[in-house]
């Protein structure tokens, strides 16, 4: 008898360990040996034997790995803001003639476009010199003279180059770079279409009038305040400059204004 009651002849004793570093007999309730460190595979020093990154992709560097995007695809292109457009401005000139306390000169932030505001403007200069070469023929009798059609050339062109030499005037007195000048003329082109249309047709009707040739200079008059005020209010929402910084260099521009458009109805006046 084993003084220590493990006798390897008795029938009710487990069987003895296998060797150190044999493999473990099959269904061995007990007794297996360890693992031997010997026959255990190393660690995988590519993955870090981390589960949860061992087969992760390496990071997109390219595109950033944008949740919810798929492997090495481009992102999403992102939308471009383009500059405001004719039809746009003619809907926010409405909306201001509509509703002039609430002018929408939030329509042209960062969207400032000069080549379609000088277009737009000159739209509607065009549209303003043809109803004053339709009253040349139906109320004053031009129809045979060159006189006729001479409002289409004097408010076409003269409207529009009075147009842009405010805008620049301005932007040199302000110093703007060229967004902020593309800014002002965009939402300058809102208020200055229907206020010239407008009076300038009234005035064209009251100048045929002898004895009440005053109320024309009267609408000369309302025209320029409504350009000042407008001016002044538009500089307040794109810039947040106050009424009395701007009223010197808009009232100036205005009369760079009045001039180039005296200057240029001079001109084709002369040449016709």
């Amino acid at each position: 008898m084993n003084p220590y009651g493990n006798d390897p002849s008795s029938p009710n004793q487990p069987p003895a360990n296998p060797p150190y570093g044999a493999p473990p007999v099959p269904n061995q309730p007990y007794g297996a040996p360890p693992p031997d460190p010997q026959y255990a595979p190393p660690p995988n020093p590519q993955y870090s034997n981390q589960p949860a990154q061992q087969y992760a992709p390496p990071p997109n560097q390219q595109y950033g790995n944008q949740p919810n995007q798929q492997y090495g695809a481009p992102p999403p292109a992102r939308p471009t803001s383009i500059g405001v457009q004719i039809p746009e401005l003619l809907q926010g000139s409405i909306a201001l003639a509509t509703k002039p306390s609430n002018p929408p000169f939030g329509l042209v932030r960062g969207r400032g476009n000069l080549v379609m505001t000088l277009a737009y403007v000159a739209i509607g200069a065009l549209g303003t010199g043809i109803v004053g070469w339709l009253l040349n023929i139906g109320l004053y009798n031009f129809g045979g003279s060159n006189l006729a059609w001479s409002p289409i050339l004097t408010y076409t062109l003269g409207f529009t180059g009075g147009f842009a030499a405010f805008v620049f005037f301005l932007a040199q007195q302000m110093k703007w770079n060229t967004q902020q000048r593309d800014e002002f003329a965009a939402a300058a082109s809102l208020y200055w279409v229907p206020v010239v249309l407008v009076l300038s047709v009234i005035s064209a009707l009251l100048g045929g009038i002898s004895f009440i040739n005053l109320l024309t200079t009267v609408t000369g008059a309302a025209q320029l305040l409504l350009l000042l005020g407008f001016s002044l209010l538009a500089l307040k929402t794109l810039f947040n400059i106050s009424y009395e910084q701007g009223l010197r260099p808009v009232a100036l521009g205005l009369l760079v204004n009045s001039l180039v458009i005296g200057l240029v109805t001079r001109l084709i006046i002369e040449i016709l």
